[in-house]
């Protein structure tokens, strides 16, 4: 297809439009499906490769491979979906570059290996890297209750606090409600408050050297952060500051 309008009218009443400059379907020689698409001036576009119709069923899974672009993030995904009929599960691994906005300033990026279903699912966090600070670890993810919950275990060789306040603020596409600042530490960027009843959370932490620039601040430092109906909370658990514990 080629230049095409889609207009979408939810429920509510709200109507969407959806101009598709390209949407392409095409089997190739291997027998499986070159796709492309390019919506809204480039605002949603990607390609790649889905299975073949004869995998839907496959005990092998279903691979789906392509580099996209969401508003401004780029995502590359190599997954293979299986039980796709029934209980659809998949497994494999994502890259995320600009998560927080194609001018956050930033350069952030992550690398993630998923397995699970609809209900839950697990992450082994490869990578992610934000202002030149480096995290990894393993998340697990609730989606089955009314909120979801998301479980994670964090670690870090080093963060520079520092490297977060010369930067300009994330610009997405889309809004969050801003009622509050952060600190002079961090970058006046605001808080969204309505985001916090959106997910409970328990996530602990491992900082091996707190840094503003090349001073430490904190070495060793172990911190648990909870997200529960609303409300939020952040422990140091241990810690060597000034040369104390």
């Amino acid at each position: 297809l080629h230049n095409v309008t889609v207009n979408y009218t939810d429920k509510t009443g709200k109507t969407q439009s959806y101009a598709v400059a390209e949407l392409g379907l095409d089997e190739n020689s291997d027998g499986n499906m070159d796709f492309s698409f390019n919506v809204n001036d480039g605002l949603y576009h990607g390609k790649g490769v889905l299975g073949g119709f004869d995998k839907l069923e496959s005990s092998a899974g279903y691979p789906v491979t392509g580099e996209f672009g969401v508003a401004g993030i780029d995502v590359a995904a190599n997954v293979t979906l299986f039980d796709m009929m029934s209980n659809l599960r998949f497994s494999g691994n994502v890259r995320v570059k600009k998560f927080l906005g194609a001018n956050s300033g930033y350069n952030e990026s992550a690398d993630v290996t998923l397995n699970g279903d609809l209900k839950k699912i697990a992450a082994e966090i490869n990578s992610v890297e934000i202002a030149g600070n480096k995290i990894a670890g393993t998340a697990e993810a609730d989606l089955s209750a009314k909120i979801p919950s998301v479980q994670a275990k964090l670690k870090s060789d080093r963060i520079d606090v520092a490297s977060f306040a010369v930067k300009k603020q994330a610009e997405l596409p889309f809004s969050l409600i801003k009622e509050a600042q952060a600190t002079a530490l961090i970058p006046s960027i605001a808080i969204p408050y309505d985001a916090f009843y959106i997910v409970n959370a328990d996530v602990t932490a491992d900082i091996a050297q707190l840094a503003q620039g090349t001073a430490v601040l904190a070495q060793n430092l172990k911190i648990t952060a909870t997200l529960s109906n609303g409300a939020a909370s952040l422990n140091v658990l241990q810690g060597q500051i000034a040369g104390g514990n």
